[in-house]
Parts: structure tokens; sequence; C-alpha cells
């Protein structure tokens, strides 16, 4: 994974505090939305909107710091990990 250790982790975290924010019903909600809006990829549409989810502050650290050595292949293969690891 190209995204470094730190700048993985802060994502991570970032994803991971708004995910408890949110309800189990609201994630399941939203993943049904796009099932049914005919969203190609639904699987990484979800990733990239649980990203831009989060607080604009640090979302906008984040994703400026790591577009700085990384692309958006490199964050998506991030975000599945982290989507994984937090099993959402």
């Amino acid at each position: 994974m190209k995204v470094k250790k730190h700048d993985y982790n802060e994502l991570r975290d970032a994803i991971h505090n708004r995910v408890n924010e949110l309800t189990r019903e609201k994630i399941k909600e939203h993943k049904m939305s796009l099932i049914n809006s005919n969203t190609g990829d639904i699987s990484k549409k979800f990733r990239w909107n649980l990203l831009w989810a989060v607080s604009f502050p640090v979302r906008q650290v984040i994703v400026d710091r790591i577009y700085q050595y990384a692309n958006d292949n490199h964050i998506d293969t991030a975000l599945k990990s982290i989507i994984k690891e937090l099993e959402v």
C-alpha cells in the first residue's frame, strides 16, 4: 500500500469516528440507496462516500497530504482496507 502508515491511521480514525456517529441502520439505508440508484461500483462508491462524510478539516488535511505522493487508486486501496477493518 502506497499510503503511509501515519496517514492511513489518521484516515482510518477519521472514518471510524464518523461511522461511530452514524447508526448501523443509516449505513444500511445508504448502501440500499446506492443499490437502488444504479451506481456502477457500489462498494467503491460507498468507500468514497465514507471518506467524504468525515469532518471537513480532517478530510481536507488528510486528502491534501496524501495527494502529494499518492493517487485515487492508492487511496481506494487504503479505503478497502479500512472498510474491511471496520466491518461496515
